[in-house]
């Protein structure tokens, strides 16, 4: 039996994890939570307004935020704002690494750069 009026975490985080957490259902930390008028620990609210959607990418505005992924995309959609396009991935960017880092010789390095140019 779970002493809810004891529970330092009832209310302070989402009822799933916590009912996995002690071992029940999502609806019984629910129901006890709102027995006690206790808020729901729900993802922070966000004035998607003032948020640059359209201008990064959704998934890393919603890590940012700490909303739950698909927030972003969401708020997007709905305000009828276009999906980011990177022209030159920083992603793919940062994947590559600089030849100057991989210690080469200079010798290598000529050669390398060569082979990069003129594609053999």
């Amino acid at each position: 039996m779970i002493d809810w009026d004891n529970e330092p975490l009832l209310g302070r985080i989402r009822d799933s994890p916590l009912g996995r957490l002690l071992g029940v259902s999502r609806q019984a930390v629910g129901h006890a939570r709102k027995v006690r008028g206790m808020p729901s620990a729900a993802a922070p609210r966000v004035d998607w307004d003032l948020q640059p959607l359209g201008r990064c990418l959704d998934g890393d505005l919603d890590r940012k935020l700490g909303v739950p992924r698909g927030s972003a995309w969401q708020a997007r959609r709905r305000r009828g704002i276009p999906l980011f396009v990177e022209t030159e991935s920083k992603r793919s960017a940062l994947k590559r690494r600089p030849l100057k880092l991989l210690k080469l010789t200079p010798e290598e390095l000529s050669r390398v750069e060569l082979l990069e140019r003129y594609g053999r």
